[in-house]
């Protein structure tokens, strides 16, 4: 199709999709319904009509019951209207038709209670009886009270003939009369009018016209909408957005609307506030969507509730106002219309705007209100001065600029200045070391995170700064091991001190005890060339005593007596000698204590025979664990699982096989969620398909047969229900239609039954249809088990169940592999026996498992992987293995199977008698030296050594004393020793490698401390034992090097010289790191300037103020704009049909033909029009087009409702949310399937719907949400809607009776058979009305109902209550559309606002108790958006009053009915239901910077909640108030991320507080450079700040109000001459030279010149004029032939150019309307045609349209020709006829108006 037939073919659906002409239109065929219309027989309908116009409302009367004690008392007669029922049923009838009229008129602007006069009784073209009303005259019921009868009382519109039954009769080729024939006539006489023409109609014989009077409800305003559309079919299929819209097709969709939005961070930049004037605070994603309207953009602006919709849009009309656009701005909901009125007219603007809508449209109030405004001009107020619009540039760039120097990420360190201050802020507890000498200004991310890692390196290896002198290895040099050079310096020094000792006594005697005497000892030792020789006895004899030898004999007589006693218990013991048993590292060693876990097996009290039997079974079992994880493991592979590790993958692959062999086959697309989802969707809709199709043919198959399931039942029905009737039973086609029916009966005979049942034949053709389309569009998701009716649903569902345990067991995602094997028919045989084998070995081994101390496995193994058992396993058959084979080692010895703590036991014997021996054997060489030849080991002979002693004793005593003196003595006993010299060598050159490896700064040092014995062996143990301390050296001086490379050195030098514990270092070193590079980037950086807050503080405040005064100078700034587009000429042409209009009393010209007779002129007074779809075709003229079109509630507004609209725009702006309700006129009027052309859009519900699936228009989304004043109140759809997008403000009070959502159980009923409504829970919704009023009647309130049933049900429990509490009656009558109370189903509620609001289900437990999932509208396709809109309307507080609780309503497959359950789920339980942070975060601080703060807050006792908030945004830190719980006491705010995050400075620094105090916050700022300058008096300030606000009274938050000025109005003055004409100036004299003679042949050459320069001034000028003007500049009496002659040579010469009577320069036309002056007054043929030409346009300009006539009147005014004559008449005609001949002018009709591309005057 090409897209000029879809565009026809969709004009065709919206046209035809308008207007009921059918039987089902109450003003085709009215049915006056007992419920909501009344039939007046008294007086008669001329005095009805007459006391209708008489101004004096009207009672109602009805037949009064005189047996009824309660009736009303009769009154006089001609004061009442009667009607003929009884009078009880009249007032509930009358306030019926109230409610549902205010309802339309509040909603719609719509007036649709009419009384109609005349009933016209009529037969369609078929033969079908019609009724339908003649005159309706527009009515209002005015409330008497809550229970009171209303009185009626005139309307404001206009009486109508019903223009419906106009369109109906025209097919009939008959015509009413027009309205204007019969205006003024009584309602007989218009009757009469009416007959009159009717009796020239052929069928009127068959006709009726009863003069009856009826009050009901009528909606006639679409056909006029229909007519638009007709008339103007050419024009709309040619405009681009019509065609955009229609377009279905991507590849013919033109993409001519698409463009680039602004960015949000951007429109400081391409849209300042300072000049792009806006009258209201608007954020950044409004002020994109004003920059796009500004630029001629359409697109859908996406408004979620409370997103300021409204607010834009009086922004664009503003900003449009002021670029000098005309707006058609249009709403379905009047109230949507209303809220930008009133915002525009608070903002001074309201003299701009024309409503044309409601009471406001008549003929009069329109003609009186343009009137008004053209005569009266609004005064714009004080501007706003250019310095002061660049001093809140200037602010604003200063406040973005610190916002981004803040935040910004640095290079090259790749972190901002609030990080690093974040960091910096945790780490002021540590000391300060002194900043690096050169500021790390070029610190890199890597350079950093290498500083980080240097300085663990530092830390690790502090012992060196620790220890400082003492450290052991300072100065080290060589960073070899020196455990060589140890070594080697050891032995040579126990070497040296060996030798020496040889000769100990010269030692001694000459004291030479340090190893640099060795050279000296032998010398003397080489000198005593023989050494002397003693025996033992003479040893003794030289002795001081013999008590040291008392005592060595005491000793080796323990010793011995040890030895001797251990051998003996070893031979008790086994029977063995000690010497048999192996040494201890000759035997297999004790089994190692092994970390395992679990723990290893205790093997020390088993029998070696036991344990090695145990060691096989774990060794085999180990075996088995391994076989069968490699067995499942391949079937793993074969499954495409991951190699199994873990118990639980064994047991998960054994499961998968097992589900395999089920043999369950199943469906490859059911291995997915969506799938399965999938599936199960489709198995249960065609379960219940075959369930109802067996249910319709159990109930039709008895009396049809199949046969009736191809027949057109339903056209027999119709017929046999509408056509076959009376006597048309007697015609042909019914005796053919009872013949057909016999024919599909099973009884051909019984007919009538066949007619009374042909609804079950139709239900069962249509369950077999229901069933084919199911099944043709599901049933291959159900794969082979699709059998039709037939199909087997418990195999179904095993399978289904198989499929989705696979998904749980894969987490969703099967293997292909294992896909594959699943849907396979082969069996999986082999893969069940290795299953099998290994599910019973692994049974088998998991049964024996036991816990300690069993000799067994732990069932913690189960936990782990299986290749741990295994090791495990394994690692316990060593253990057992090596404790078998040491016990046996020694049970063979004894003989005896032994354990290991047996074992063990005796090696210890045998080893202790060892250890005896070796002692003795360890001290031989003293009791040698001792005892000399006397000792002997064991067999030393004790006896002989006491007689030896005894000798020697006796050999002293008579010695009486020692021998020689002890150097005689050493001398004597001293020997040469060859090595001595040798080892001294060697220790020297040992040593002094050892020495060489340290800095010469230490040699000394440590040679002195090696010329030691002991000091030497101490220092080179402390060296090896400390070999470590080497490599820390080394790192230490590598750490410090790098770190004094970045000039850290000072920072490490200051933790060393304050003894800084290692563990802060880096703290310290980082410190002073980030200390330096902040103070670097803030003093290079002047966008952080100031530093201190209170400078800060007060610039944010400045900016505040200044940024409210473009608010303010908005209006100033819009007025000046405007009304230079004001008319100049208000007397005349458009302006003069104004000024006759006004200035009626009566008798006014229709609005629409105003509207066209002054197309140009209104629109420049008002060039806003403010509308209903409705009222644009019934006001406006095809041709007037706007700038901009602009829908509000666009999801509310029908593609055929809109495009009247849309085609008189040349840009469309749809503002709307698909996420709330579609029309609630949708569906109202069908049109057949077969009747439609090939184009899909009747599938779009609104023209919002239509304008996104285009695909054609951008869509720009608002998401500050400022409606709830608690979060509670958006946080549901917010989540489940709207994807938690949009930006929401945490309320400063959590919980309260006034705030927040609050669940009420009513414990009603729910009426299923009597009336579908609740009355228990009705009246609960009744006393919380009366509540309301009473304990808040500051807030505003509204009550929403899910059907129209329980809003009559509530309206009448509130009548009822409103009886004992008629103080409250002003709350209840009123037709407050903004503010006014009101009780509405969800269908009628979009738009709608309240402070409060109370939401009434109605649906409940029935008489029986049971809960259906039936709630009406909400359970249609999306009718979770009905509900989206009805829990979003409040502000303050919603109050949910149900009959049942969440759990209560079953579970339903309709997403709608869970979201209602999730609803009041939520309204009982809170925001926790919704799994979101909310209030309580438990959200960690999302900074550094935010956690010192918060750190200091709680450290001075405060509860403190970081990030408060659900979505969107969040505050910093909020404080709670220590004595109002639920509530915050202030907020503290950081400039890190969430300051960061509003991409605007009004958004960030003025709009996001004015909110949250709005919502009741106290708001602290901390600046970070603040913080971090100064933070001792930035805690004070901050502390000071949360006492402050705990000690304010609550709710005590100062506001900012934006002071709007006064504008006034002022009369509009009618200029004397247009602002475009200019007095007639004359050229300056020019003198010819006094010997010229002007006709002098040859003399015009002196004459070019002054003729060039009058031409210039004065041209075109008239050659009369230019001939007189020379005369009197040459002094000449008559200018002849010869003068002449000059002249024209001259002109030639000047190149200037003869036009008919007028000399022109060759540059063409006159740029300028001159008008008489004191000096020149020119005739008419002297003005040049272009001069009037241009007089005549410029003067249409003025006055839009404007007759012929009155244009020569005005332009003869101008050139001040106050007669116009023929010739006057004449001339400025040919100048008009040349402004049309040029297409400057059209003329239309004898109405002349401008071409749009004429340009304006220079």
């Amino acid at each position: 199709m090409t897209q000029d037939a879809e565009t026809q073919a969709a004009l065709k659906v919206w046209r035809d999709g308008l207007v009921g002409l059918t039987r089902q239109s109450a003003l085709i065929k009215f049915r006056a319904p007992r419920s909501s219309s009344l039939l007046i027989d008294n007086p008669s309908l001329d005095d009805i009509l007459k006391r209708i116009q008489s101004g004096r409302p009207q009672a109602f009367r009805g037949d009064l019951d005189p047996n009824d004690p309660e009736s009303a008392r009769p009154l006089p007669a001609g004061t009442y209207f009667h009607s003929p029922r009884p009078d009880r049923e009249i007032g509930p009838i009358v306030r019926n038709l109230m409610r549902r009229a205010a309802t339309e008129f509040l909603e719609r602007g719509l007036s649709v209670l009419y009384l109609a006069f005349g009933i016209l009784d009529w037969q369609d073209i078929d033969g079908t009886a019609m009724v339908s009303p003649l005159l309706l005259v527009p009515v209002q019921l005015i409330p008497e009270g809550p229970k009171a009868t209303p009185r009626i009382a005139e309307g404001e519109d206009d009486a109508v003939l019903n223009p419906a039954l106009a369109l109906r009769l025209r097919e009939f080729g008959i015509e009413l009369p027009p309205v204007d024939e019969i205006e003024g006539l009584s309602v007989m006489e218009t009757l009469d009018a009416i007959r009159s023409v009717l009796e020239t109609a052929n069928d009127f014989g068959k006709w009726t016209l009863h003069e009856r009077a009826h009050l009901a409800t009528f909606s006639f305003a679409k056909e006029a909408m229909f007519r638009d559309l007709l008339d103007n079919e050419a024009i709309i299929l040619e405009h681009p957005i019509v065609r955009a819209l229609a377009t279905s097709d991507v590849s013919q969709q033109t993409s001519n609307f698409q463009f680039e939005p602004v960015d949000p961070a951007e429109i400081d930049k391409v849209a300042p506030p300072e000049k792009t004037p806006l009258v209201l605070d608007a954020d950044s994603s409004q002020r994109v969507a004003v920059a796009a309207s500004l630029a001629g953009r359409t697109f859908v602006m996406d408004g979620p509730p409370g997103t300021g919709k409204s607010q834009t849009i009086a922004n664009m009309i503003g900003a449009l106002l002021h670029a000098g656009k005309t707006v058609l701005f249009v709403s379905e909901k009047i109230a949507a219309l209303d809220v930008v009125r009133n915002r525009l007219t608070a903002a001074g603007l309201g003299s701009y705007l024309l409503e044309l809508h409601s009471h406001k449209s008549s003929r009069k109030e329109v003609s009186t209100e343009l009137l008004r405004t053209l005569d009266h001009i609004a005064v714009p107020p004080v501007g706003m001065p250019a310095a002061e619009r660049a001093k809140v540039k200037q602010r604003r760039e200063r406040l973005n600029e610190y916002s981004a120097a803040m935040n910004e990420v640095r290079a090259p360190l790749e972190k901002s200045v609030h990080e690093v201050l974040g960091v910096y802020a945790g780490l002021t507890d540590v000391a300060m070391a002194p900043v690096p000498e050169k500021a790390p200004i070029d610190l890199s991310a890597s350079d950093y995170s290498a500083i980080q890692e240097t300085l663990a390196r530092l830390v690790r290896a502090w012992r060196p700064a620790a220890q400082g002198n003492s450290f052991l290895w300072r100065e080290a040099v060589d960073e070899h091991s020196l455990e060589v050079r140890l070594y080697h310096a050891e032995s040579a020094l126990e070497e040296m001190r060996g030798t020496a000792v040889l000769n100990a006594d010269v030692m001694n005697e000459f004291m030479l005890t340090k190893p640099s005497d060795i050279p000296r000892l032998a010398a003397l030792i080489d000198h005593n060339e023989s050494p002397l020789s003693l025996s033992a006895l003479e040893q003794w004899l030289t002795a001081e005593t013999l008590v040291p030898l008392e005592s060595l004999r005491a000793d080796l007589g323990r010793d011995l007596g040890a030895l001797r006693a251990a051998e003996a218990e070893v031979q008790v013991a086994t029977n063995v000698r000690w010497s048999a048993f192996p040494l201890e590292h000759a035997l297999p060693p004790n089994p190692d204590s092994l970390e395992l876990s679990p723990r290893q097996v205790d093997v020390s009290s088993t029998q070696a025979s036991e344990l090695l039997h145990l060691a096989e079974k774990f060794a085999n079992d180990a075996r088995m664990l391994r076989e069968r994880e490699t067995s499942l493991n391949a079937l793993a592979s074969d499954f495409g699982l991951p190699a199994l590790s873990t118990f639980a993958d064994a047991n998960l692959v054994m499961r998968l096989v097992d589900l395999r062999s089920q043999n369950a086959l199943c469906e490859r697309a059911w291995f997915t969620p969506v799938g399965l989802d999938s599936a199960r969707r489709a198995a249960a809709e065609m379960r219940d398909h075959v369930a109802h199709l067996d249910a319709a043919e159990a109930k039709a198959a008895g009396t049809f047969t199949t046969a009736a399931l191809q027949a057109p039942l339903a056209d027999l029905q119709d017929r046999f229900t509408n056509l076959h009737k009376g006597l048309r039973k007697l015609s042909g086609s019914y005796r053919a239609d009872k013949r057909t029916m016999s024919a599909l009966l099973t009884n051909a005979a019984d007919v009538k039954n066949g007619i009374d049942h042909i609804a079950d034949a139709i239900a069962w053709g249509e369950s077999t249809l229901a069933l084919d389309s199911a099944a043709s569009a599901r049933g291959e998701l159900l794969g082979q088990y699709w059998a039709g009716r037939e199909t087997d649903f418990s195999a179904l569902e095993s399978a289904l169940n198989v499929a989705q345990e696979v998904l749980t067991l894969t987490d969703d995602q099967p293997p292909t592999l294992l896909v594959a094997s699943m849907v396979s028919p082969t069996r999986g045989d082999a893969h069940k026996v290795i299953v099998d084998r290994a599910r019973e070995d692994l049974s088998t081994w998991s049964e024996g498992l036991s816990l300690e101390p069993s000799l067994a496995g732990r069932p913690e193994l189960l936990l782990g992987k299986m290749d741990t058992a295994a090791d495990w396993l394994f690692t316990n058959v060593g253990s057992m293995r090596t404790a078998a084979v040491r016990s046996a080692s020694i049970g063979k010895l004894t003989g005896r199977d032994l354990t290991l703590t047996e074992a063990n036991a005796l090696i210890a014997l045998s080893e202790a008698t060892r250890l005896a021996d070796a002692r003795l054997r360890s001290r031989e060489p003293l009791y040698q030296e001792g005892f000399g030849a006397h000792f002997s080991m064991g067999d030393t002979d004790l006896p002989e050594i006491d007689r030896a002693i005894e000798w020697a004793t006796q050999l002293r005593v008579i010695a009486r004393g020692p021998l020689s003196p002890a150097q005689i003595r050493s001398l004597r006993d001293a020997a040469p020793v060859k090595e001595l010299m040798p080892s001294h060598e060697r220790w020297t050159a040992a040593r002094d490698r050892v020495v060489a490896a340290f800095g010469t700064t230490r040699h000394a040092e440590l040679t002195t401390e090696l010329d030691d014995y002991r000091d030497a062996v101490e220092l080179m143990g402390a060296l090896r034992d400390d070999s470590v301390g080497q490599q820390e050296w080394f790192d230490f001086k590598s750490a410090y090097g790098d770190l004094a490379s970045r000039s850290l050195d000072t920072a490490i030098d200051f933790c060393i010289e304050r003894r800084v514990s290692a563990d802060e270092v880096p703290d310290v070193a980082n410190r002073a790191l980030l200390r330096a590079w902040a103070d670097a980037v803030i003093q290079s950086d002047g966008r952080l300037r100031p530093l201190l807050a209170g400078d800060r503080d007060a610039l944010v405040e400045e900016y505040r103020d200044l940024d409210r005064d473009p608010v303010k100078a908005a209006t100033s700034d819009i007025i000046i704009s405007a009304n230079a587009r004001r008319p100049i000429n208000t007397t005349m042409g458009e302006s003069g049909v104004i000024r006759r209009e006004g200035g009626k009393q009566k008798r006014h010209r229709p609005v629409r033909e105003v509207m066209a007779l002054t197309r140009n002129v209104t629109p420049s007074i008002k060039p806003v029009f403010m509308m209903s779809p409705l009222a644009v075709s019934q006001y406006l003229p095809p041709d007037m087009v706007f700038d901009v079109v602009i829908f509000d509630e666009a999801s509310q507004v029908t593609p055929g409702d809109a495009i009247n609209c849309v085609y008189r725009g040349r840009s469309l702006i749809l503002a709307g949310d698909d996420k709330q309700l579609p029309p609630t006129s949708f569906f109202e009027r069908n049109v057949d399937d077969d009747d439609q052309e090939e184009t899909d859009v009747q599938d779009f519900q609104s023209v919002l719907e239509l304008a996104k699936a285009s695909g054609a228009l951008n869509n720009l989304g608002l998401r500050w949400h400022y409606r709830s004043r608690h979060e509670d109140l958006i946080a549901f759809s917010n989540y489940k809607f709207y994807e938690g997008k949009l930006v929401t403000f945490p309320s400063a009070r959590a919980e309260g009776p006034d705030v927040g959502v609050e669940f009420f159980h009513a414990h009603g009923m729910y009426k299923r058979g009597g009336g579908a409504f609740n009355p228990l829970e009705a009246a609960e919704v009744a006393r919380r009305v009366i509540d309301h009023f009473t304990e808040r009647p500051n807030l505003t309130l509204g009550v929403v109902t899910f059907s129209v049933a329980q809003a009559d049900a509530v309206q009448n429990a509130i009548d009822e209550a409103r009886l004992s509490r008629r103080d409250l009656d002003r709350f209840f009558d009123t037709e407050d559309r903004l503010d006014g109370f009101f009780i509405r189903a969800l269908e009628q509620v979009q738009g709608d606002e309240r402070d409060v609001i109370i939401f009434s289900v109605g649906y409940g437990p029935d008489e029986a108790g049971k809960i259906s999932t039936n709630f009406g509208a909400l359970n249609k396709a999306k009718g979770w958006r009905r509900l989206n809109v009805g829990v979003t309307r409040a502000r303050q507080r919603v109050e949910v009053v149900a009959s049942m609780r969440a759990a209560q309503i079953p579970p339903s497959s309709n997403e709608n009915v869970e979201y209602f359950r999730a609803y009041l789920d939520y309204a009982e339980k809170g925001p926790q239901v919704l799994a979101i942070p909310y209030a309580s975060t438990g959200l960690d601080p999302e900074s550094p910077f935010e956690e010192s703060v918060l750190n200091a807050i709680r450290g001075w006792g405060y509860d403190v909640e970081p990030q408060v908030g659900a979505a969107g945004f969040r505050i910093d830190l909020g404080v709670r108030h220590p004595a109002l719980p639920g509530s915050f006491a202030i907020g503290v705010e950081c400039d890190g991320y969430q300051y960061h995050s509003a991409p605007a400075a009004r958004d960030r620094d003025r709009l996001r507080d004015q909110v949250l105090s709005g919502l009741g916050w106290r708001l602290h700022r901390i600046w970070g450079t603040a913080w971090y300058r100064d933070r001792p008096t930035e805690e004070s300030r901050l502390r000071a700040a949360i006492e402050h606000a705990i000690a304010s009274p609550e709710g005590a938050v100062a506001r900012a109000v934006t002071d709007r000025p006064v504008v006034e109005t002022e009369l509009a003055t009618i200029a004397a001459a247009p602002t475009w004409t200019f007095e007639y100036e004359l050229a300056p004299v020019q003198r010819l030279p006094r010997w010229v003679d002007p006709g002098e042949s040859g003399n015009h050459l002196h004459m070019v010149e002054p003729l060039r320069i009058l031409v210039a001034e004065e041209g075109p000028v008239h050659v009369e004029i230019a001939y007189e003007r020379l005369r009197q500049w040459w002094d000449i009496g008559r200018v002849g032939s010869n003068i002449r002659n000059n002249i024209e040579l001259a002109a030639i010469r000047a190149n200037i150019v003869r036009d008919g009577d007028f000399f022109v320069l060759r540059s063409g036309r006159p740029t300028e309307v001159r008008t008489p002056s004191a000096v020149a007054n020119r005739k008419v043929e002297q003005v040049h045609l272009d001069e009037l030409a241009m007089a005549s346009v410029l003067t249409i300009r003025d006055v839009g349209a404007v007759t012929r006539v009155e244009v020569v009147q005005g332009v003869a005014r101008i050139f001040g020709w106050s007669r116009t004559g023929s010739i006057v008449e004449r001339r400025i005609s040919e100048a008009i006829d040349s402004a049309i001949a040029g297409e400057e002018v059209i003329d239309r009709d004898g109405t002349l108006t401008l071409r749009e591309s004429w340009p304006s005057p220079k």
